[in-house]
């Protein structure tokens, strides 16, 4: 084995941290969008929605 490539168990590695860390940004984004967006589903406000509501 050539001591500077990188074995298939280190590759597999970096796949789940890389995959991880994009399942984590993706979810960290929604719950961003949703805590944004909740006021203006919550206001009895229709026109909120597509407005600002202050």
């Amino acid at each position: 084995m050539d001591m500077g490539r990188e074995s298939r168990r280190e590759k597999d590695a970096m796949t789940v941290k890389i995959g991880f860390a994009l399942v984590t940004a993706v979810a960290l984004a929604a719950a961003v969008f949703a805590v944004a967006l909740t006021p203006a589903l919550v206001s009895r406000d229709p026109d909120c929605v597509t407005s600002r509501c202050y």
